[in-house]
């Protein structure tokens, strides 16, 4: 937005008003424009910046960010009514809010037959019972983890040492659509997802051989964290 190319012509009908019993009024005005609308009060209304018109208000700007007008009853109306219109033009060319998402992500690699070790986050145990009720009794281990934040159309991307992250998502309230690829070391996967908030999701899950030769179930998963 502009401001500047509209404040100057909207308090042009200012240089008509007369002279009657003077009134102090403060008004807020938005931060992104408020230097420019108070040059042109200033501008409009004070003697020593229209000395062809003549006095007809006083302007400052206070502390507080509000512009203070002390003028007769015509000129706060027209001065109110003037920044109500400004307000309005520029609610109306401000874009909507963006909204960003971030999803994080583990790689689990777990080992059948024995108990999961403290190596894994309690906030994965969900996650754990539900691989460990489809395939057994496992130890798990984190092979590597990672968090993205991106904006919802918007793509965004992540590497770590092992591990390759790129995210499309789309937001609203209550649903999170995503289109995920994730790359680790030799294994990867590309799929889409819906996720509600605070919702965990394995993403894809089968059996490997790590680097020193010992078979286990790779998982990958994500969660969208609920909002605080």
């Amino acid at each position: 937005m502009t401001p500047h190319r509209i404040v100057p012509v909207a308090l042009a009908a200012l240089l008509a008003c007369s002279a009657a019993r003077a009134e102090i009024k403060a008004y807020d005005v938005d931060a992104r424009y408020r230097q420019e609308v108070y040059r042109a009060l200033r501008d409009v209304l004070q003697t020593d910046h229209a000395p062809f018109i003549g006095a007809v208000g006083e302007v400052s700007l206070l502390p507080t960010g509000q512009i203070l007008v002390d003028g007769p009853d015509d000129v706060q109306a027209q001065v109110a009514a003037v920044l109500d219109a400004i307000a309005k033009k520029a609610a109306a060319e401000t874009p909507p809010p963006s909204h960003s998402a971030l999803l994080r992500y583990w790689v689990l690699f777990g080992v059948p037959g024995q108990q999961t070790a403290d190596a894994v986050p309690t906030v994965l145990d969900g996650v754990v019972r539900e691989l460990e009720g489809a395939h057994g009794e496992m130890a798990f281990t984190v092979l590597d983890t990672a968090s993205l934040s991106s904006e919802s159309g918007e793509t965004g991307q992540l590497h770590t040492k092992t591990l390759k992250v790129t995210q499309r998502i789309f937001t609203s309230k209550e649903t999170l659509n995503a289109s995920i690829t994730i790359d680790h070391q030799d294994e990867g996967l590309s799929v889409n997802i819906s996720l509600h908030p605070g919702e965990f999701a394995v993403l894809s899950e089968g059996s490997v051989e790590n680097d020193q030769g010992r078979k286990g179930l790779l998982a990958f998963v994500v969660n969208w964290p609920a909002s605080r």
